[in-house]
Parts: C-alpha cells; structure tokens; sequence
C-alpha cells in the first residue's frame, strides 16, 4: 500500500500587479461625497427645516468641499444651503428677530458670498433695525 502524499499548497507566483486593496481610492472618494451630498440633501428637507439642521448641511458641505471642491453636485450644494439659510433668516425676520436673522444671513452668505436674496435680506434687516423717526404734528 502506497502511503498518500500529503497535498502540498499552491506555488507562489510572483505578480507584477500588488494585491488588490480593499477599493479604488477614486472609487472611495466618491462613495463618500455620494453619503455626504445625501446627507446633506436629508438635512435640508423641507418638512423639517431648522437652523440646526442647516448648520449640519454646512458642516457636511465642508467635508464634501474638501473632497472634491470642483464638484458639481458640491457646488450645487453650497446654493441649496445658501438657500435654506435664506428662508430661515426670511422667518426670523418677519419674526422681529432680527439678531438672528442677519446672524443666519451671515452663514449663508458665508457659503455662497454672491448670493443676491441673501444681500438684498441683510440690507432690509439693518433697516428695519434702525430707530425710526417721530415726527409730531407739522415739523
């Protein structure tokens, strides 16, 4: 009775490619910025707008920006954020306040400095902030 050989492993062969990481850094990237613009898309929902959760849009819009700063979809960001600012500050002025409407203008502005709504509400607030004139009678 022939005694078996035992089975032995596989010869290594040398390969001119290193073994496969885990993910294509590019692949990585962008599933990450896909999460981030999500998420940021969630936070701005309109039924549940806050300045919280505007806050965090522009927190996850950092990250994004950092990732791919010529993104389209990240620069499409900054506007809607811009934007939510927008209609949160609209609120609290109408609202009287007025401190944290321009301090809710200044973020927007902050992510999207040319936007024209948000400079147009700045103005309007300082205005309604200053004293008005009395007059009495015919003077």
């Amino acid at each position: 009775n022939p005694v078996p050989k035992k089975a032995e492993p596989p010869k290594k062969v040398a390969s001119a490619a290193p073994a496969p990481k885990s993910a294509d850094p590019a692949q990585e990237r962008e599933q990450r910025l896909s999460g981030l613009i999500g998420r940021i898309n969630e936070m701005l929902a309109p039924s549940g707008l806050t300045a919280t959760r505007a806050n965090l849009a522009g927190e996850l819009y950092a990250e994004a920006a950092k990732l791919s700063p010529n993104d389209a979809r990240v620069k499409n960001a900054s506007s809607k954020i811009a934007d939510a600012y927008l209609k949160l500050a609209t609120a609290r002025a109408d609202e009287k306040s007025y401190r944290e409407a321009d301090n809710l203008v200044s973020k927007g502005l902050d992510l999207a400095p040319g936007h024209r709504l948000l400079t147009a509400l700045q103005k309007d607030i300082a205005e309604r902030q200053k004293p008005k004139r009395q007059t009495f009678g015919g003077f």
